[in-house]
């Protein structure tokens, strides 16, 4: 389906999206889809990062201390979250 509500690669909108950051793990059925969010993000000229897990499936993240590497990604998504963030005044 090609709908934006189903499928935010087709959104019309991908170019008003702030810097992006997608995980996804090297088992994960949708990794394919994370690369396509990715490339459509960097065509329209938004800042995208990709980092993939290995070993990993669709639901890593949320078993840190079952799944290797996901702590690690937790670290490195909240490292650039925080590098996100505007400097405090």
């Amino acid at each position: 389906m090609r709908h934006p509500l189903v499928s935010p690669v087709h959104s019309p909108h991908l170019a008003k999206m702030p810097p992006v950051y997608l995980c996804c793990g090297d088992q994960d059925a949708l990794l394919p889809h994370t690369f396509s969010m990715a490339q459509a993000l960097a065509r329209v000229g938004v800042p995208v990062t990709v980092s993939v897990v290995q070993g990993a499936d669709h639901e890593f993240l949320k078993v840190p201390g079952v799944v290797e590497g996901s702590a690690a990604e937790h670290a490195r998504i909240a490292g650039w979250l925080h590098r996100q963030m505007p400097p405090a005044r």
